[in-house]
This record gives structure tokens, sequence and C-alpha cells, in this order.
């Protein structure tokens, strides 16, 4: 199974369940899997060949999410980067990815353009929302164009993503994950913590890391939950949201701040 399946097999098994929950908009897994497909189709039709690197410059929303998976269904490899970075951090993560093409926002152009010139494997930029122009894609057009189901042969072996270290010790190092890798910790974990379809899920985290990816994304589209996606953290809006939709799995980190909140605000 490679992680594309992953979404694939979730969204024939439950077409009409809640998949992401972000912004108060919901998107279905059949709507999430042929939003997949429209991308992917976008992709490979800019161009996109088989395992090149597509960097994701995003924070927590459901494009992040589309793109993630778009781009390894079209069968190339995600490289998220932290949307913290500044120019030079950023400038160093493409180029030693050798990335392609790059889904970002509109507030990241102006960065992007300023380092553009010192990245030459960079060909095009696929922008959210606004500028479009010189190699500066919409990003919305190729989402919401409708596409047939992309099916690209993808082995386990091929790489599915390309994450970067923190660098805490030096500069940050790639490690290139395949699809086995992905796919055998996805089913260890969910097998391990006993995930199922009625989980709901709230992912704060930030997607980008590691962690966040594996445990709030791919373990829950695995099992067939659901995600409530927050663009960031806030200890009084997690609590809110833990509340009014019922969230049954998030992780132990974010339930310490939310105590430590509660308790300070009893003490007051």
């Amino acid at each position: 199974m490679s992680v594309s399946e992953l979404l694939r097999n979730t969204a024939r098994r439950f077409p009409d369940k809640t998949a992401i929950h972000f912004d108060n908009h919901l998107v279905t897994y059949k709507s999430l899997d042929q939003c997949v497909d429209n991308l992917a189709r976008g992709l490979l039709n800019l161009g996109l060949k088989r395992q090149e690197m597509v960097g994701l410059l995003l924070g927590n929303c459901s494009d992040f999410v589309y793109s993630y998976f778009a781009i390894i269904r079209a069968g190339g490899v995600v490289v998220p980067m932290n949307p913290l970075y500044k120019d030079e951090e950023v400038k160093y993560l493409l180029n030693q990815a050798e990335v392609v093409f790059l889904i970002t926002g509109q507030s990241f152009l102006p960065m992007i353009k300023r380092i553009w010139h010192d990245i030459p494997t960079l060909q095009r930029v696929l922008v959210t929302g606004g500028e479009t122009g010189d190699r500066i894609v919409s990003y919305r057009e190729l989402l919401n164009m409708p596409a047939e189901p992309v099916e690209i042969a993808i082995k386990p072996n091929d790489i599915a993503a390309c994450l970067f270290t923190s660098g805490t010790t030096g500069k940050p190092k790639g490690a290139l994950l395949s699809h086995s890798n992905l796919v055998f910790d996805v089913q260890a974990s969910t097998e391990r913590i006993q995930m199922d379809s009625r989980d709901q899920h709230l992912c704060v985290l930030p997607l980008f890391h590691s962690f966040a990816l594996m445990a709030t994304l791919l373990c829950p589209l695995y099992t067939g939950g659901s995600i409530v996606v927050l663009p960031q953290f806030h200890p009084d809006l997690v609590l809110r949201e833990i509340t009014s939709k019922k969230i049954t799995f998030f992780l132990r980190y974010t339930y310490h701040v939310c105590f430590s909140f509660v308790s300070s605000r009893e003490a007051e």
C-alpha cells in the first residue's frame, strides 16, 4: 500500500463521512479524495516527474492536507517546511532538496521572490490565493479543475516525503521516508493506540512536523476518523473545540498545556 492508497481506500469505505473540519468548513472523504486528484492532475500537467521534490510552505489548514496527498499521488516527494522560517532558512531547504515546485500562500510570496534567483531548480510556485504571473500558478484553479482519478504506479520503496531535522547542532538534514516506512508506522500506531473510525481528532501541532503528520493526519485518515484542524494553538480555543466537537483523541503535550491554563484560571 502507498500513502496515496491509504487515503483512497478510506474514501471508498467512508465517502460521506467528515474527514477534515477547518474554519467552520466540513470536507468529506469523497470530496477530499477528489480534491487530491484534481491537484495531482494539475501538478502532472505542469510537468512534475516521478520522485521530483515539491516544497510545501503552509500553516495548518485544509490546503496543507490537499497538497500533501496530491504531491504524493502524483508520484512526487513532499517537502514540508516550517512556515516560521525566514529567507535564508527557506532558501537552504529548497536548495538542499532540489525542489522543482513550491506550494505556498500569498503572504510568503514576497520572500520567495527575494530568494528565487538563488534556487536554480525551482521552476514554478503555486500560490493558494492572490497574485499569479510568470511561473506563479493559481493553486485554487488547479484544485477546482475536475479530474479523473490519478493512478501512478508507486513502489513500496519509492520516497514519499523528505522531512528536515531542526538543525539543533548544525544545518538541518533531510530524512527520506519511503511509502512502506510511513504506511508501516501508521498501521502499527493505529493498532497499538486502538484508533478507529469513531474517533474525533484534534490537530493543533504544526503539520510540517513528523510527529503531527503521523499522529494527527495520517493515522486518523487511515482509520476513517474525523480531524479538526486548528491554525495555531491557544488553550481557550482548544478547550472549546474539545467540548463542541467531542474530541476523543489529541496529543498529551496539548493536554498538559491546557491543564495548566485551566489551573491558572481557577487560581485567579
